[in-house]
């Protein structure tokens, strides 16, 4: 009875302590909640530290881009005569170099010739003295080739004219001696051509006969003949 007693209390006693240990099992997880909660609320806190550092971060710097290149002036000084001193002794040298214009026996245009050659041998000190002969030479030539114009021209109506004259009629000789001394003129100075042509281009006023007795052919040239100076008043 005694062992059956002792051995109840022992149960309760058993059963009293796994009570306590039930309830000391339960505080462990109490705690581990307030350990949850703890860790829950240091999530938060370091969630909103993060959500803070986001609003309150300074806004992003815009990538640094270069300054426009600005070019900076060539400070080298160039002679601007080089390039007119260059063009200048080229157009020279052009001319020389072409065979517009060579009459064998032209004087005049010989001698521009010898010019332009002396010329295109001076330095760029002279570059304007360069241009001014190119300048000149050009004017001589346009009113050479005006006037040699003109006189083909009036050789063209002798051409017409003599046919039309009677044979060794005075009208026939004295344009036939026109056309020689016209040809002569094509080698001559600017100046004597304009004479020449000035003196050759008239009509006849003799009628169309064979009559010469104002001419001798004995005493007098044929030069002496065909040029009268009444003709060209």
């Amino acid at each position: 009875m005694i062992f059956l007693l002792s051995f109840f209390i022992v149960g309760i006693l058993s059963s009293n302590g796994g009570v306590g240990q039930s309830t000391g099992s339960t505080s462990p997880t109490s705690s581990s909640g307030d350990g949850s909660s703890s860790s829950s609320s240091s999530s938060t806190s370091t969630t909103g530290d993060t959500s803070s550092t986001t609003t309150t971060a300074a806004p992003s710097t815009p990538p640094k881009t270069d300054p426009p290149t600005t070019l900076k002036p060539d400070t080298t000084t160039q002679d601007p005569n080089i390039k007119l001193d260059a063009d200048a002794t080229d157009k020279l040298l052009n001319i020389l170099s072409s065979s517009e214009g060579k009459i064998d026996g032209n004087s005049e245009y010989a001698e521009w010739i010898s010019n332009v050659r002396a010329a295109s041998k001076w330095g760029k000190d002279r570059v304007y003295d360069k241009i001014a002969t190119a300048i000149r030479f050009e004017a001589y030539m346009d009113r050479r080739q005006e006037l040699e114009h003109d006189i083909h021209e009036r050789l063209d109506e002798l051409d017409l004219h003599i046919p039309d004259q009677e044979r060794d009629s005075r009208c026939s000789k004295f344009y036939q001696h026109q056309k020689r001394r016209l040809k002569k003129a094509l080698s001559l100075s600017n100046e004597q051509k304009k004479t020449k042509l000035k003196e050759n281009s008239i009509k006849c006023r003799y009628g169309d006969d064979n009559d010469d007795e104002y001419y001798d052919y004995q005493s007098d040239s044929i030069e002496d003949y065909y040029y009268d100076e009444d003709y060209y008043q």
